[in-house]
């Protein structure tokens, strides 16, 4: 198939033309195009080919953080931020580029993590099955799954190095907050500084490390080493709430609209 056609046609196959006064309904044509004459019709799937379009769109304003994200996967993401749900105990992303399932980060003490799944794993096969061309939704819906029942994944770690992996999935809590005692780089066990890993930005983040602070305060410890590397982000609201947990006056975030308008979100004290 032809995207656009020099001079004349010269043979029997179809071509697409366009102009600046054209609309999307351009889209509409290159499909019908491509159900009649692609070579390959068993690859013309109309929604597969939809979200292609919509993620390409995208791709070309050049901000790698304005994303589509279609119902199915806005509800798992609800379902994660909200509590339970059993599966592997991963966060998983669609590569804006590539279209690739990549792993965001593992939760702690979960199966996946447990079984070597790292933060940047590609996601190449799930069950024996590729997933190229599948959207964030499709992969999550194969990898959850009952309690106790296993699923192998096919995974490329960020090395290039590839392993097919059997993870028994279980029900996941979605952790927040994680603790533990730390030494020096003699072994010494350091006193003065309690350890705390915020694993998410969510509601419940907030209340779990508002907790864990007034733990702190009633131990006597100095100061507090937080941790946020493997903390792929959350709630802009909740990160908000943490910020202040931390400054007790000025601002925390300004954000700025596409007309300029400003809105600033300031400290509170006690916060």
């Amino acid at each position: 198939v032809v995207g656009y056609a020099l001079g004349e046609n010269g043979g029997g196959g179809s071509s697409v033309t366009t102009t600046a006064e054209d609309d999307f309904g351009i889209l509409d044509e290159i499909l019908d195009v491509l159900r009649e004459d692609f070579i390959s019709p068993e690859a013309v799937d109309p929604e597969i080919l939809k979200l292609g379009a919509i993620n390409g769109i995208l791709q070309a304003l050049g901000d790698p953080h304005t994303v589509y994200i279609d119902p199915e996967s806005y509800a798992l993401g609800i379902d994660v931020i909200s509590g339970t749900f059993e599966g592997i105990g991963a966060q998983v992303e669609q590569d804006p580029i590539s279209g690739e399932i990549v792993i965001v980060t593992p939760f702690r003490d979960s199966p996946a993590e447990k079984a070597g799944i790292r933060p940047g794993d590609t996601i190449l096969t799930v069950d024996g099955e590729s997933t190229e061309g599948w959207s964030v939704a499709q992969a999550v819906r194969l990898i959850r799954g009952p309690e106790g029942t296993e699923v192998v994944l096919g995974i490329e770690h960020p090395d290039g190095t590839t392993k097919d992996v059997r993870i028994t999935r279980n029900t996941i809590t979605i952790p927040t907050v994680f603790t533990r005692e730390i030494e020096d780089a003699a072994g010494n066990e350091v006193t003065e500084f309690a350890y705390i890993e915020l694993q998410q930005f969510t509601d419940q983040a907030v209340r779990d490390l508002r907790d864990e602070l007034r733990r702190v305060v009633d131990d006597g410890y100095q100061g507090v080493i937080l941790d946020l590397r493997r903390n792929p982000g959350g709630s802009l609201e909740a990160t908000v709430a943490v910020a202040n947990l931390f400054i007790d006056e000025g601002i925390i975030l300004t954000q700025v609209g596409r007309d300029g308008e400003e809105t600033v979100s300031r400290a509170e004290a006690g916060g």
